[in-house]
């Protein structure tokens, strides 16, 4: 589907919904009109430059984070297997252990400040990046990894120059889940306990019952999510050539 058609889509849709809010005379604390969003949007926009932008900063934080010490360990049970059979089941058994139980812990651990919201987002994509990572590390060809040794390399350039470039597509598959999972970390973060974000701007607005600038917020939010798939999927398209990419 085109940009255009696909333009035409949304627009069809806003049309549809702003009718029928309309046409039932359905509360604005309920269902607000698109129009009403983009008025809230407009009105509220420096506040939400400020919010938006803090969210970003704790997204950004808990993604290189949990991709250097997911990445990390997914080397070190490759060079250490009894290691990954120990950690594997307690990796595991964190992600048995739903996030809305883990941030009021977080949060009385770390504070209000963006650490708590860093390790609540960690905690939850550390998981896919490092599962990805090390299966894309361990299935390298046994025959490659003996021809790399019998012309001298020595693991770390076996890890660099052989490892590491084949096992980018799976790196990357995980990033993607991370991508989108990391900013339902953070506004869970901000729920429970902040003083700036998105999250907190949703339930500041909630209090007021104003629901159109809370849908401003989850637009402003989906936006991030997406720029920031987009440009992962640039960047695995750029350094993955072999590898057909789509968003």
């Amino acid at each position: 589907m085109s940009v255009l058609k696909r333009c035409l889509v949304v627009m069809l849709l806003l049309c549809c919904w702003q009718f029928a809010v309309i046409a039932t005379n359905m509360p604005s604390y309920i269902l607000p009109t698109p129009t009403a969003i983009g008025a809230a949007l407009w009105l509220h926009h420096s506040e939400l430059l400020y919010h938006g932008s803090m969210t970003l900063l704790e997204i950004g934080i808990s993604l290189i984070s949990a991709t250097l010490l997911g990445l990390g360990l997914a080397i070190l049970m490759l060079q250490l297997p009894k290691l990954e059979r120990f950690l594997h089941p307690i990796m595991l058994f964190s992600q048995a252990v739903p996030t809305f139980a883990l941030a009021p812990i977080l949060i009385l651990w770390f504070g209000f400040g963006i650490l708590s919201k860093v390790m609540i987002a960690t905690l939850m994509i550390f998981f896919p990046i490092t599962v990805n990572a090390f299966d894309g590390l361990k299935r390298v060809p046994e025959d490659l990894v003996g021809q790399a040794r019998l012309m001298g390399a020595t693991p770390w350039q076996q890890l660099r120059f052989l490892r590491l470039p084949y096992a980018l597509p799976a790196i990357g598959a995980g990033l993607k889940v991370a991508v989108i999972m990391a900013p339902m970390g953070v506004v869970i973060g901000e729920w429970s306990g902040a003083h700036a974000g998105l999250g907190f701007y949703m339930l500041y607005h909630n209090s007021r019952m104003d629901v159109a600038a809370m849908f401003a917020a989850m637009l402003v939010l989906a936006g991030l999510v997406f720029t920031g798939y987009l440009c992962l999927n640039q960047l695995l398209n750029r350094f993955t050539p072999w590898q057909s990419a789509s968003c």
